[in-house]
């Protein structure tokens, strides 16, 4: 089921697996980025989902003021619904996206309320993403 399909990015449920896929297109702006995880956030807690795969190979940099939003805004709402959340991320190979990431996995592993809440796992491709969560 497509939930969300724009120039930025499509999210989609896989519902026999129950897993939200998350697909970026290209640059996401700041505006774009609180949208589509708005709308992503929706669809976790309106499903009950509780795995997600974010293929971002096709996109650059998140901005550390995105970052700095989804930790004070999405992630603690997301949490207060649900037990546990467990993501796949497929990142780009562009350096300054990883590094905006990274710092966003730092912020989760030291925040004491989110660290033993969110498992995140890195993967070169969406396939072998897609065979771990559904292991997991």
């Amino acid at each position: 089921m497509v939930y969300r399909d724009n120039k930025f990015i499509r999210i989609e449920l896989d519902q026999d697996n129950k897993i939200a896929l998350v697909k970026s297109k290209s640059f996401i702006n700041d505006k774009e980025y609180q949208r589509s995880w708005y709308a992503l956030a929706d669809l976790l807690l309106e499903h009950q989902i509780n795995k997600l795969l974010i293929n971002d190979q096709d996109t650059k940099v998140v901005s550390l003021k995105s970052v700095e939003w989804l930790m004070q805004n999405i992630l603690p709402k997301l949490l207060a619904s649900m037990n546990n959340l467990t993501a796949a991320l497929v990142p780009p190979e562009d350096i300054f996206y990883q590094v905006s990431i990274q710092n966003l996995q730092g912020q989760i592993d030291n925040h004491p309320n989110l660290s033993d809440k969110i498992k995140v796992k890195w993967f070169e491709q969406p396939d072998e993403a897609l065979v771990w969560l559904k292991s997991s």
